[in-house]
């Protein structure tokens, strides 16, 4: 399996979305 950039950045973009979506949900 060989790994892309693009691949790469496709899923560091959906942790960095579920990251600020647990960060919206859970602030005051």
């Amino acid at each position: 399996m060989t790994w892309s950039f693009r691949d790469a950045w496709v899923i560091l973009q959906l942790h960095i979305l579920d990251a600020i979506g647990k960060i919206l949900i859970y602030a005051p």
